[in-house]
């Protein structure tokens, strides 16, 4: 068991960061281990495990609890913090998953609320506030009813944060601007951060959002992107931003393409060795890799080879 991490401020750029498989489908621990030291390169304030782009979903619980060991014991002591995601749709599942993970060494922990088979607003809630009981570090809900098909009304969510002061969100809705100044509006001191892709991430930081969780394949982008704002230079800011997130809107058409994309530009850049995901899944057209290569070279000079 690792000893517990100080707790850190959860702000700036975190990652979420992709599982690399190899040909046979099976995971490449060695490739992971390489895909985290590389990540911690990028000037990213923290690095996230099992987000959608993880392909959670695709994974055994004996993957994830060594995915999570091996990531854990290479971030310790490195001043980048750690975030790993519960998804478990079982209370009592998730609330086991999150203690381990905090007796782990996990410097901040994401839960994703249930959402099979339609729960009533009264069992998310019980989830939500069961999770955030049992753990003291700090707690990410997730908020994706596009991915979930479950809504959860602002007041549910400001609800849990006035209980229990540790817990923060991450809000990825159709609108998630106007979405989190309704929170903000009800409780000022929240900290929210961006999913997405970072899509709305300049939004959310002029309201006063303290980050992004965005995908694996440009970190470096996302933190230029970040010092920028803070840096009094928010035109500069909007105008990578808005080059950058000109690629994702066109490609999010599904979760699973852009997961796929990602990982290819992993690839060219040479901190992935294969691009595969689990099936099922998508599989790049030729489009898409000319959308690739539009990409890396539109941003040559700002991603590493």
């Amino acid at each position: 068991m690792l000893s517990l991490n100080p707790q850190p401020r959860i702000h700036g750029i975190c990652p979420l960061t992709a599982v690399p498989f190899r040909e046979d489908g099976s995971v490449d621990y060695a490739q992971f281990d390489r895909l985290i030291g590389s990540l911690m390169k990028t000037g990213v304030n923290g690095i996230g495990l099992f987000g959608v782009v993880s392909e959670f979903y695709k994974l055994t619980d004996a993957e994830k609890s060594e995915l999570a060991h091996r990531m854990l014991k290479q971030m310790e002591g490195s001043g980048v913090y750690s975030l790993i995601s519960v998804t478990d749709h079982a209370t009592e599942i998730a609330v086991r998953r999150a203690r381990q993970f905090q007796e782990m060494g996990a410097s901040c922990l994401m839960v994703l609320p249930p959402h099979f088979m339609n729960p009533s607003a009264d069992q998310l809630l019980w989830h939500l506030e069961a999770v955030a009981e049992a753990v003291t570090i700090p707690l990410i809900i997730q908020y994706a009813p596009n991915e979930t098909g479950v809504s959860i009304p602002p007041e549910v969510l400001v609800q849990i944060a006035r209980t229990h002061p540790h817990v923060m969100y991450k809000i990825e809705c159709s609108d998630p601007a106007a979405y989190s100044k309704q929170l903000l509006a009800m409780k000022p001191d929240l900290s929210i951060m961006n999913g997405y892709w970072g899509i709305h991430l300049i939004d959310l930081l002029q309201i006063g959002g303290v980050g992004v969780m965005p995908g694996f394949s440009c970190c470096e982008l996302y933190v230029e992107i970040y010092r920028r704002y803070n840096a009094q230079d928010p035109a500069g800011a909007c105008r990578l931003h808005s080059k950058l997130v000109s690629y994702f809107v066109r490609w999010n058409t599904s979760v699973e393409r852009v997961i796929a994309m990602e990982k290819e530009i992993l690839r060219r850049r040479g901190m992935l060795e294969t691009a595969c995901c689990r099936h099922p899944g998508y599989t790049l057209t030729p489009e898409d890799f000319t959308e690739i290569d539009a990409f890396l070279g539109a941003f040559a000079s700002d991603l590493a080879p």
